[in-house]
């Protein structure tokens, strides 16, 4: 995954001016990390993911729930899987390679996104996965239908605990993010949910 960052953002690379990184070709140069966006490494993981099972890209398409990578092509419930997982792994890549380089903020915000994406709560990854496994394992109706309770309960603990933060004086920002998943539409999963992800 490093290696198809450095060589997607190889142009304009200046020295770095840390002099305990002057060493340019270990993990991410600074040039780099000023460069790069947690959401931008994310969707980068998704889409190095989809190519290494010959998955071709379609397009993006921003939706209510998010940015959608559409792709076509087949592959088995795995492939999909390791595709869903793309994203957060290129996401915690990115937050060690920060973290090391002394980039505490892009570090924490890729691994809030990394964390938050993993939530088994459909239409994030952590949900999507689990989706291609319950199907897999209890058939494509009752998979279906168990990862949509598993989603719809998790949405629903993440709304109670975000309404407990803001009734004791700790801000609104996880009850905003459980409200856009108990609103995410949902209606697109049974027919697409090879075709897309987020």
């Amino acid at each position: 995954m490093i290696y198809i960052i450095n060589t997607t953002l190889r142009s304009g690379l200046t020295r770095c001016p840390l002099p305990q990184l002057r060493q340019r070709y270990i993990f991410l140069t600074c040039a780099h990390l000023r460069r790069l966006s947690a959401p931008r490494v994310h969707e980068l993981g998704h889409i190095v993911c989809l190519r290494l099972f010959g998955l071709r890209l379609a397009g993006f398409r921003a939706e209510t729930q998010g940015l959608c990578i559409e792709y076509t092509g087949s592959a088995g419930s795995a492939a999909h899987a390791i595709a869903a997982a793309g994203g957060p792994a290129a996401g915690l890549a990115l937050a060690y390679a920060a973290s090391w380089a002394g980039a505490e903020l892009l570090s924490g915000v890729s691994l809030l996104l990394t964390v938050f994406n993993l939530l088994p709560i459909l239409p994030l990854d952590g949900g999507r996965i689990m989706h291609i496994l319950l199907t897999a394992l209890l058939g494509e109706k009752r998979g279906g239908r168990a990862a949509r309770a598993c989603s719809i309960t998790g949405a629903y603990s993440l709304l109670a605990s975000g309404a407990y933060l803001v009734l004791s004086g700790r801000g609104a920002a996880v009850v905003s993010m459980a409200l856009w998943l108990v609103f995410a539409p949902e209606n697109s999963i049974g027919i697409e949910k090879r075709r897309k992800i987020m």
